[in-house]
């Protein structure tokens, strides 16, 4: 062996296997996140009532399920997980700023009357229909994301479908 040949390294003809492992990772979590991406987008607009603060908290909870792929991509359920980090960063960010009925996104401001009725729920409700409608959430996962049974949900999810009923009629009935 020449010297030459001594200082050039070695390539290896296959890649190791953590770089396979990283590769087929990455693609999984790429295709997992075109799927979950807008539903998540749209669920924090509608539950937070604030597309930036939405896209925001979107971003960082799919910031954070990347770093910890390897762990998160092996449960049973990835969104659950990565919904919980979406929820609390959500409700990080409005914690200090409230918004009234009025102040939907422009991307949906022709759908006054839903805005007006979410806007008469409570934030846990809001929350709840968001996940379960826009995210298509199953009540097992529900409830992960908002810490309680999938009994304790499934109540949730009720109360919320009938009050947002109640409140758009009595929209409809008062004119507002």
């Amino acid at each position: 062996m020449t010297v030459t040949e001594a200082a050039e390294p070695a390539i290896a003809e296959e890649p190791p296997v953590d770089a396979v492992a990283t590769v087929g990772a990455v693609e999984d979590f790429a295709s997992w996140y075109r799927a979950e991406h807008p539903r998540m987008l749209a669920a924090l607009t509608v539950a937070g009532r604030d597309a930036d603060i939405a896209r925001a908290a979107t971003a960082d909870a799919f910031a954070r399920a990347l770093a910890a792929w390897p762990r998160v991509g092996a449960t049973v359920s990835p969104n659950a997980w990565t919904y919980r980090v979406a929820v609390k960063q959500l409700r990080r960010r409005t914690r200090f700023r409230r918004i009234g009925a009025d102040g939907a996104p422009a991307s949906i401001a022709d759908k006054r009357e839903l805005w007006a009725a979410l806007g008469r729920l409570s934030a846990h409700e809001r929350l709840a229909l968001a996940l379960h409608g826009a995210a298509r959430l199953r009540d097992d996962d529900l409830a992960v994301v908002m810490g309680c049974s999938a009994n304790a949900a499934t109540r949730l999810l009720d109360a919320a479908h009938h009050r947002l009923a109640a409140a758009s009629a009595d929209l409809r009935r008062n004119g507002s």
